[in-house]
């Protein structure tokens, strides 16, 4: 239905959704052929490595979201222990050109949430303009 009116669908694994572990993620990718958009945060919350699901199906990737994560808790960027550069270096490495959000589930103050996650990608740019 969605070639149809020509959209893109993506896979999004999340918690309480029936693919949200490693295995799962695995077992639907490689019985479709849907593409895949990672969330950082719930890929680690599930048990998987963001970093190695991006290089396993770095070429079905048509959107991802960037969220931090740690102990349980959903953070803005740069909050908790997401390994953002050696995405970005993976995502640099096959060319990818696509749409990249940064999401937060839930903040106590969503404002101050995306300050904090806006800040961390400036500070991420001026690091990496070398």
């Amino acid at each position: 239905m969605a070639e149809k009116y020509n959209l893109i669908p993506s896979y999004h694994p999340h918690l309480g959704t029936n693919v949200e572990a490693p295995d799962q993620l695995d077992k639907l990718m490689a019985l479709t052929t849907i593409n895949l958009c990672p969330d950082t945060a719930h890929i680690e919350a599930g048990g998987g490595n963001p970093v190695e699901v991006i290089k396993k199906y770095a070429d079905r990737i048509k959107y991802i979201h960037f969220k931090d994560y740690y102990n349980g808790e959903f953070l803005p960027l740069g909050e908790g222990h997401q390994k953002f550069d050696q995405m970005i270096q993976v995502l640099d490495g096959i060319g990818y050109d696509e749409w990249l959000t940064v999401e937060l589930d839930s903040y106590n103050d969503p404002k101050k949430g995306a300050e904090i996650s806006f800040n961390f990608l400036l500070s991420f740019e001026t690091a990496n303009k070398s």
